[in-house]
């Protein structure tokens, strides 16, 4: 069994808003991270095991690889077949998935409190004991192919990779998830247990689990099942590369335009994050924002407009979203810049920031509800801030955020003319200037 040694942070409970929720931590002595958020009155229980290794990780040859081994584990281990798999906790009335993103890997499930050792051995079995046979991965590529052109026949999917790619052009965070087919192809057994081998180490994985759990019983679980190669990860991706701003157009027969534009922020420990997603809420979080009153309500340009954030370990990212008639794209484009330009000069009212503050806090305190989703926020915390936030120190840096804050960021971020443009759908291949459009 692997020993554990407690960490200073496990020796206080803390405890959020919720009376009945308590959080602690442990780290085992080959650097696993143990992560529970208890809560008293519910019987369910959301444990993943998180590897935090995703497609930035990945070298241009090997885009594709972690969401492939991702697919993978599912195939066999040396004791469960995949029919095993699928039956093993679906058989108790539990859920077992998987997701790879840029920066993480995460195998999970939701079961009973009293399934909790059936579903760390489940995870445990697929994540560290996967048989990566050949003749599964032939089929699988099959199934990965199929998915990838998923995405390819999904503009308003497809349009976000190509925005990621203009803003870290090179980089790997501009690579996507699944990765082109080429590389899918030319997998081989050996080149992922390679990859498994070099990026899924100890120090590497977190175990995250809330619900009715308790944290001693699943310390003492995680140190005899998580079985990963020790090591020392090397170091992420290197430096970020300027990049201009730029359109890309992606040239489909499609009847309807997609487009996305956006630019580069900073990353998720920056405290000017609360601001930039009030900014966000104001101008396209909703029917409410200015973007849908403007775009869709006033002009009818777009049946879907919004913005959005992502925030990585180094950097982050902003961007708006909309679909309009391909013979409309500059008319709702210089709509859209004109409300991105205005809004630092007109300012926002006191009222507007305290709307938008309710929703942003409402969403959360609503998805917090799931312990799927304070599993996700648990490991999300230690993987960026390695730390516990409660929700009210949250909410509480929520409701400190100032008008002035605001439009500071939209002031040095936010800038019309220094925004990329993506567009898929029946367009003449070449650029869109923003810049003529202001």
């Amino acid at each position: 069994m692997e020993m554990v040694g407690r960490t200073s942070e496990s020796k206080i409970a803390q405890k959020e808003s919720m009376k009945d929720t308590i959080y602690n931590k442990t780290a085992l002595k080959n650097g696993i991270r143990v992560i529970t958020e208890r809560i008293s009155h519910v019987r369910s229980v959301s444990l993943g095991v998180f590897v935090t290794s995703g497609a930035r990780d990945e070298s241009k040859e090997e885009n594709g690889i972690s969401h492939m081994i991702e697919h993978m584990v599912f195939k066999g281990t040396e004791k469960r077949t995949a029919k095993d798999i699928a039956m093993s906790l679906e058989s108790v009335g539990g859920h077992l998935d998987a997701f790879t993103s840029k920066e993480e890997t995460c195998f999970f499930a939701r079961v009973l409190d009293e399934h909790v050792p059936l579903a760390v051995d489940v995870i445990s079995d697929i994540a560290t004991r996967s048989l990566f046979a050949d003749k599964d991965l032939e089929k699988e590529k099959k199934v990965v192919l199929e998915e990838i052109k998923g995405v390819e026949d999904s503009p308003d999917d497809l349009v976000h990779d190509i925005l990621g790619a203009a803003l870290f052009d090179g980089h790997p965070l501009g690579q996507t998830v699944l990765g082109p087919p080429g590389n899918c192809k030319r997998w081989t057994s050996e080149k992922l247990k390679s990859f498994w081998r070099e990026h899924y180490l100890t120090p590497s994985v977190i175990v995250a689990a809330a619900g009715s759990v308790e944290h001693s019983d699943l310390v003492k679980l995680a140190g005899r099942a998580y079985e990963f190669p020790k090591g020392e990860p090397g170091s992420k991706t290197g430096p970020l590369p300027k990049t201009p701003p730029r359109s890309r157009i992606r040239r489909k027969k499609i009847t309807q335009a997609h487009l996305t534009l956006g630019c580069r922020t900073f990353p998720f420990t920056d405290p000017r994050r609360f601001a930039l997603l009030i900014f966000s809420t104001i101008l396209g979080g909703g029917m409410s924002s200015r973007l849908f009153q403007t775009v869709r309500e006033r002009e009818g340009l777009a049946y879907a407009v919004f913005s959005y954030t992502d925030f990585f370990q180094d950097t982050g990212m902003f961007g708006i979203y909309l679909g309009v008639d391909p013979q409309k794209v500059l008319e709702a484009l210089r709509l859209v810049l004109r409300e991105v330009g205005t809004f630092p000069k007109e300012g926002i009212s006191e009222q507007d920031l305290e709307n938008a503050k309710q929703q942003i806090k409402g969403n959360m305190m609503l998805g917090l509800e799931s312990t799927s989703n304070r599993m996700m926020r648990l490991a999300r915390m230690e993987m960026t801030i390695g730390k516990y936030v409660t929700l009210d120190e949250t909410l509480s840096e929520i409701d400190g955020v100032t008008c002035e804050e605001v439009l500071a960021v939209a002031r040095e971020f936010i800038d019309p003319r220094h925004l990329s443009l993506a567009a898929v759908g029946p367009l003449r291949e070449g650029k869109i200037e923003l810049v003529e459009l202001l």
